[in-house]
């Protein structure tokens, strides 16, 4: 990727917004796709409607995650990739991008 590359968002449209969180819907219908998308902050998947999906990293390589509705994954910041839905059924999760830490005061 070159280094002014444009990227997409993370996902298909924001539910929730706050100083610390950001909660984005990805629904992916049989065929559609996420386009490239670069992930700056470490975020949380919840996946709601598991299905076949495949990953396609920016330097080409792929993967097909194994989620089922419920499963919660951590990933850390700086993924860049696109999500590609190849099966017959719809794709839903959400997506937690984690902002900043809590403080806590003392």
């Amino acid at each position: 990727m070159k280094p002014d590359q444009q990227y997409g968002p993370v996902g298909s449209r924001i539910l929730f917004e706050n100083d610390l969180v950001r909660v984005w819907e990805i629904s992916l219908e049989p065929g559609d796709h996420l386009p490239l998308h670069s992930h700056a902050l470490p975020n949380l998947v919840v996946t709601i409607e598991a299905t076949h999906v495949r990953v396609v990293e920016h330097d080409g390589q792929t993967y097909d995650p194994t989620d089922a509705p419920g499963d919660v994954t951590f990933r850390e910041a700086g993924q860049i990739h696109e999500l590609q839905n190849i099966s017959p059924s719809r794709y839903v999760n959400r997506l937690i991008e984690i902002k900043q830490p809590h403080k806590r005061e003392e």
